[in-house]
């Protein structure tokens, strides 16, 4: 009986740790994603929704920020 609990247990706590691995990437993500759309303009949010639903929301912020650098360099040219 004690050992059938024990393994029993075991098991249970290696789903669960399994099952927090596996699901940690996920909340990593959500949580990069949501910090990086606290960093954008409101015409920007709209670039980034409209461009993310064609893609992941990686490759829309690569690209936004290849527009930002452009922008940036633009703004730096004399004359």
């Amino acid at each position: 009986m004690f050992w059938t609990g024990f393994i029993a247990g075991f098991g249970s706590c290696l789903v669960l740790v399994i099952c927090d691995h596996l699901f940690l990437n996920f909340r990593t993500e959500r949580r990069a994603r949501a910090n990086f759309m606290a960093t954008l303009s409101e015409d920007e949010r709209k670039q980034f929704c409209s461009i993310e639903s064609m893609g992941g929301w990686q490759q829309a912020r690569n690209m936004i920020e290849i527009e930002r650098d452009r922008q940036t360099q633009e703004a730096r040219r004399p004359g």
